[in-house]
């Protein structure tokens, strides 16, 4: 059985260390920015493709047929 009360090696975090602390909060600013501006990019790029309600002309069909079968 794991005992989780004695360390015996001071630079390993016992189970109840990792319960204790989501690893979300050890993330760094960067990383939260990052995340956040993916994330604004997503809601911006859902948001306009909800309001765009123009006929596309030749060319702009053309690049989302393009778009459609490529990916």
């Amino acid at each position: 059985m794991l005992n989780t009360t004695t360390r015996t090696d001071p630079g390993r975090a016992s189970v109840d260390d990792a319960v204790a602390r989501p690893r979300w909060r050890e993330l760094s600013s960067d990383r939260w920015l990052t995340v956040a501006s993916v994330v604004a990019f997503i809601l911006l790029t859902v948001w306009w493709l909800t309001q765009e309600g123009r006929v596309q002309d030749w060319d702009n069909g053309l690049h989302t047929i393009d778009a459609f079968l490529i990916h």
